[in-house]
């Protein structure tokens, strides 16, 4: 996590010191006490102002000063828990830790409880899963690097958990099931007395009627050959219906995949932009390893020096995963895979 640590009181910098040496956090104070030596900055304008450009730059924000500077400081430029950074208070003195932000999602009981570490501080945390040891979707999702849909419901959901009701998690992804069965009950399907569900899936969810989130690991890789001129509107549509097909969400897509050939091929790169995706290529050296695993085509064979792109390709990205479907047509091979691992050839 990158954070900033911004001090605002004479006494509290040799608390400031102390986290910076730990967490290597920038460093800010106001202008009149800059130390003779040091690595404090200082803080140009006002506070407040100075906060908003500290929203935009750093993923923690500690405070050392007292709580309603804080909150008078990030006041105007809260959006939402998804996008907020996490901010900890602490006092000149460093005997409490305030997680004041963004306390799940952005990381903020985390992080004062790193803090408070550093200093023999006490962490302050107020969120009532935490008081209550309960781990609610959100937690998991961002401990995982999992996506999480449906959001306006993710209150609904947490409060469920709160009233001790029975939230079920369901999913259908064996990495996921090996990944958490021991730290939740997981159900392939919903059952009956569930009052709430968290989807862990790819696959594209029909609501329920009972409140609901989906985390999507986007375990899904994408193999795409394609040939050249092909515009970037009709790729765009034909990975969208091969998703739809398939019954998978295009939200639940991790990366794609290709020749190395294709690195430089205009609307591969506008999939990945608009999909939000990285692509990993590979050489046709690496295809070749494990092209024989596929059918092959004697014209892409002439043309690259390997049979097949689409599936070779998804196949190794994927970590010798299992494929989910293929497509083949107008000039476009597709081939999803699901993710199971690092391939080792």
């Amino acid at each position: 996590m990158k954070t900033a640590v911004i001090v605002l009181t004479r006494r509290g910098i040799p608390v400031a010191r102390a986290i910076q040496a730990r967490l290597g956090s920038a460093g800010y104070t106001l202008e009149k006490l800059i130390p003779r030596e040091g690595d404090l900055q200082p803080i140009r304008g006002s506070v407040r102002e100075f906060t908003g450009w500290m929203f935009q730059g750093y993923e923690g924000l500690i405070f050392v000063s007292a709580v309603g500077i804080a909150v008078r400081a990030i006041a105007p430029h809260l959006k939402d828990k998804w996008r907020d950074p996490a901010v900890v208070v602490v006092d000149e003195q460093g005997k409490f830790v305030i997680s004041l932000l963004s306390g799940h999602w952005g990381g903020g009981n985390r992080l004062a409880q790193e803090v408070a570490h550093i200093l023999g501080a006490t962490p302050v945390i107020t969120t009532a899963s935490d008081l209550s040891g309960i781990e609610t979707p959100d937690v998991i999702a961002r401990e995982y690097n999992f996506v999480v849909e449906a959001r306006e419901n993710l209150p609904k959901v947490t409060a469920l958990l709160l009233e001790g009701e029975q939230v079920t998690y369901v999913t259908d992804d064996a990495m996921v099931w090996k990944l958490l069965h021991r730290r939740i009950q997981l159900f392939p399907q919903v059952p009956q007395e569930a009052k709430g569900i968290v989807f862990i899936t790819d696959a594209v969810v029909e609501a329920p009627l009972l409140p609901f989130v989906i985390l999507r690991p986007r375990n899904l890789i994408l193999g795409v050959g394609l040939r050249k001129g092909i515009s970037g509107v009709m790729l765009q549509t034909l990975v969208s219906d091969f998703f739809r097909a398939q019954g998978m969400a295009l939200s639940g897509l991790g990366e794609l995949a290709s020749v190395e050939r294709k690195k430089d091929d205009p609307a591969l790169r506008a999939l990945a932009t608009m999909l939000s995706v990285p692509i990993r290529f590979f050489t046709v050296e690496e295809l070749q390893k494990v092209a024989h695993f596929f059918p092959t085509s004697p014209r892409v064979q002439k043309a690259l020096g390997v049979g097949s792109v689409a599936r070779p390709s998804a196949f190794l990205a994927s970590g010798g995963g299992r494929e989910l479907g293929y497509f083949e047509g107008k000039g476009v091979t597709l081939a999803l895979f699901r993710r199971v691992g690092t391939y080792v050839g």
